[in-house]
């Protein structure tokens, strides 16, 4: 189902009509009005107004052409060339664009610590931090020293020992903020080994982007402990919105980058009140000029000097350099926001206290202040009054990549909605025509029994752009298929889902299983996946976490959702999309089952996430056209044309005359027809390939950074293979480096270190 392409709007057509028909004589135009077959001489006008708009939207795009924002990609090069530029990979267009229309800005700051973090965003996309080893080195103090200001962030003095007191100093040393003093490091890098040394400058790079999520259901787990993740997942990390307008000539802050947000750097914040605050209060002036690093600090200070009002206190006091004012959702930025009722007041920043909630914090008392306890890096918060009902307004996670469903941008592939606008139904017994969801709630919508959701006519179901619901299907209870039905009166449907995460609830028996089945029965044409997530399940948050137990490994399992295709369908296409596994549950091996009940399947920049000790796909009858997708899972299919992708397991195609293999990675042991420029390993894939096989990390299937070279370049163009292959990591890397070698400082070692 072709998603539809809108017309160009500028009516040029129109225009150029009533120009041409003003310059004919009206004697003319009015016998064209009168003659035996009127409008003759009209349609000739509106012919020639056509090829006028075809003219004019061409000298448009020449003109266009010549402003390096507004010039197609082809003509990036020639203005380049103009300035001399030297250009990276054809690949990395948005890369070169910036390349040439910053060239003279660069060539003005060549050699300048700035610039080399305005080359990683610019070039490569990716927030970075420069970090110069010389500035950490420790140097003893003389009779002759000045007093050096002290570290934003641990307060140790240029060169000086480090204040243990200070809760952050294990949370920025050896990273992008590190503000401590070492000693000389004088090992070879790469990597961290001599991380401090004078000629090094080490450039911390962030890949992955954070993503907003608004009007989203939290799971409530009783009235005090929730978890963020809607599906109840306890592995969600927080991250920061970050700050695409940085300015180049000053450094990022840490609440400017898009990085997971952690505990301490959560709660990290001072507290000093104005001059102008002096008199808000009764004698608040006695507490202008002192710091204090807490809330309570703060309190027990004004409570002995008897201030006023201690409740606007924290806020009138607040140091607007805090880290922590930049992670909430205040008027310095756009972060958290919680509230304790859904749409009520919000949670200020002080009544916010960051906390390890992995064995949950039961026998904790927090402050009087405190009202919720939030945990950043599994996405938990504990409510301090259990009478209370969290409601969030904005967070951010982290993605690499707009694989599943997702709050990035979709707008190519969003259908434009026809009749009248489409409203969601909890009841889905029956559907046909438009389905939209227009936010990113949890949905359960109904369905027939047994189990069953009939489509009686070609049916689109999508989410707006930048929205991401949850929809959770409710087999009957013991059973784990929910039947998806093609039974079309006017021939087989075309069915189009696009930006859904679907998950099921089971219950009786099938829970302890922890498999779900979303069965394809009927008569199908086309059935469309974008940017679809059939959960593959997990492990949810429980309340079984007080003492040894860990919280995150305490709860009921979560479904993985396999799709399975039972009836016939014309042709499947699945792409940017994670799926739990497709298999045939009725090969053609099976009596009174028809071979090849999928014709055609298609998989395009996809994750297939099979079940440990089963095969992700088993379509022994199916036509596969496999692109830029990693298969966590041994696969068997009939027909198969793979391409630069990953197969974390053995593959056996029934067809091997008709198959082939391109520029892929697979277990040993598959049976395969000659493969082109592939890499096959005997035990499967390294075990240490990917930085994580856990649906909801940040990092889920992304290569790891020290990945054999004939995977991570393996691919077409030589860029990786799998899933995250337009990605472009490779290409943007090696671009990156190529810049850096051109303008960074005569004898200054750059070193790269990836910490996202």
């Amino acid at each position: 189902m072709a998603t539809s392409i809108r017309p160009i709007r500028d009516e040029f057509e129109r225009h150029y009509a009533e120009k041409i028909w003003e310059l004919i004589p009206e004697v003319y135009r009015n016998e064209d009005g009168l003659a035996d077959m009127p409008g003759q001489l009209r349609a000739l006008v509106e012919l020639l107004a056509g090829q006028a708009a075809i003219q004019r939207r061409s000298i448009d795009r020449l003109l266009a052409d010549s402003r390096i924002e507004e010039a197609d990609d082809w003509a990036v090069a020639y203005i380049g060339q103009l300035l001399g530029t030297r250009f990276g990979n054809p690949l990395n267009s948005a890369g070169r664009r910036a390349d040439v229309r910053n060239t003279l800005g660069y060539r003005r700051r060549a050699g300048t610590a700035r610039l080399i973090e305005a080359l990683a965003r610019d070039i490569a996309r990716w927030d970075a931090r420069l970090s110069e080893g010389f500035r950490r080195l420790v140097r003893f103090s003389h009779g002759l020293d000045r007093d050096f200001a002290p570290g934003p962030v641990t307060a140790t003095p240029p060169g000086a020992f480090a204040d243990l007191r200070r809760t952050r100093v294990g949370d920025v040393v050896d990273g992008a903020f590190d503000d401590l003093a070492h000693f000389p490091d004088f090992r070879p890098g790469p990597g961290r080994n001599g991380m401090y040394n004078i000629p090094r400058a080490n450039l911390f790079l962030y890949r992955v982007e954070a993503r907003r999520l608004t009007d989203f259901d939290p799971v409530r787990l009783d009235g005090r402990h929730w978890v963020l993740d809607p599906s109840g997942r306890g592995n969600a990390a927080l991250f920061q919105p970050g700050d695409r307008n940085l300015d180049d000539c000053t450094a990022p802050q840490e609440w400017q980058l898009q990085i997971p947000i952690t505990c301490r750097r959560l709660g990290a914040v001072r507290y000093e009140l104005p001059q102008s605050e002096a008199g808000n209060g009764t004698n608040w002036s006695r507490l202008v000029g002192r710091s204090f690093d807490a809330v309570e600090d703060l309190l027990a200070a004004a409570a002995d000097v008897a201030a006023g009002n201690l409740a606007a206190l924290p806020d009138a006091a607040l140091d607007p350099a805090s880290i922590k004012a930049h992670l909430l959702d205040t008027a310095l930025s756009d972060g958290l926001a919680f509230s304790l009722a859904p749409g009520g007041t919000a949670v200020s920043l002080h009544e916010m206290a960051p906390a390890g909630l992995e064995n949950w914090a039961d026998g904790v008392t927090p402050g009087s202040h405190v009202r919720a306890m939030v945990d950043p890096a599994h996405g938990l918060v504990q409510l301090v009054n259990p009478a209370n009902h969290l409601g969030v307004g904005l967070l951010h996670y982290g993605q690499y990549l707009g694989l599943g469903a997702g709050t990035h941008d979709r707008s190519a592939t969003i259908p434009a909605a026809t009749g009248s606008t489409p409203t969601l139904s909890p009841n889905w017994t029956s559907l046909a025509g438009d389905v939209r969801f227009g936010n990113s709630r949890t949905y359960t919508p109904t369905t027939t029994t047994p189990d069953k959701l009939t489509v009686t006519a070609t049916t689109r179901i999508w989410a707006l752009d930048q929205r991401r619901p949850y929809v959770v299907l409710r087999p009957s209870a013991g059973t784990n298929v929910i039947e998806l039905k093609g039974q079309g009166a006017a021939g087989a449907p075309d069915l189009l889902i696009n930006g859904l995460w679907l998950g099921q609830i089971l219950s009786g028996a099938a829970l302890a299983g922890g498999l779900a089945i979303l069965r394809l029965t009927g008569h199908w044409n086309r059935i469309d996946l974008q940017h679809v997530t059939l959960d593959p399940g997990g492990i949810k948050v429980g309340l079984a976490g007080s003492g040894s137990t860990p919280a995150v490994a305490a709860g009921d399992p979560i479904a993985h959702v396999r799709l399975e295709i039972a009836g016939v369908v014309e042709e499947l296409a699945i792409a940017n999309s994670i799926i739990g596994g497709l298999h045939d549950p009725n090969p053609a091996t099976t009596p009174g089952h028809a071979a090849c009940s999928a014709a055609r399947i298609s998989i395009t920049d996809s994750i297939v996430h099979g079940r440990p000790g089963e095969l992700a796909i088993d379509v022994p009858g199916g036509v596969f056209e496999i692109e830029r997708s990693t298969v966590l899972g041994a696969c068997r299919m009939g027909r198969a044309e793979v391409s630069n992708s990953l197969i974390d397991g053995a593959i056996e195609v029934q067809d091997s005359q008709g198959s082939c293999l391109r520029f892929c990675a697979y277990a040993g042991g598959s049976r395969v027809p000659g493969p082109y420029r592939c890499v096959s390993y005997p035990g499967g894939l390294p075990a240490a390939l990917f930085t994580s096989r856990r649906f909801g990390d940040w990092n889920y299937a992304m290569l790891a950074l020290d990945a054999p070279a004939e995977i991570a370049e393996g691919a077409e163009h030589g860029t990786e293979m799998g899933a995250f292959n337009a990605a472009l990591f490779p290409i943007r890397r090696n671009d990156l480096y190529a810049k850096i070698a051109e303008f960074a400082p005569i004898q200054a070692l750059i070193e790269p270190i990836f910490e996202t």
